[in-house]
């Protein structure tokens, strides 16, 4: 095991605060593919798929101080919402799979005639 894997797995074991971000933007790491890679790869380690995901939506808009604002799905607080094709929570690459993207309230993927297109 590399080292890396083995200090994640550390943080992971001792239930530690952690979010997830990515270095999207730099060869190899494309925005569109990066972030679910990283949730998979903690899942992997051994995060269950539902701290994964919110280490990538609660818990990073907690640590930069946002968190009563966005980062859950709730009345009064921004959210952009994905929908995908599977349930991420038996299978994390269903994060791979988007078929609806909204953002601000802005439908930019899917929902053709009120229906999702995947």
């Amino acid at each position: 095991m590399l080292y890396r894997e083995r200090g994640v797995k550390q943080f992971i074991e001792s239930g530690a605060v952690m979010g997830m971000g990515t270095d999207s933007g730099t060869p190899m790491n494309f925005h569109s593919e990066a972030l679910w890679r990283e949730i998979k790869v903690h899942v992997d380690l051994g995060m269950t798929p539902s701290r994964a995901i919110a280490a990538a939506t609660r818990v990073n808009a907690q640590i930069i101080g946002r968190g009563a604002e966005t980062g859950t799905i709730e009345p009064g607080k921004h959210a952009d919402i994905i929908v995908v094709d599977g349930n991420p929570l038996f299978d994390i690459v269903a994060l791979s799979r988007v078929g609806v993207v909204m953002k601000d309230g802005v439908l930019y993927k899917g929902m053709a005639g009120g229906r999702a297109s995947w």
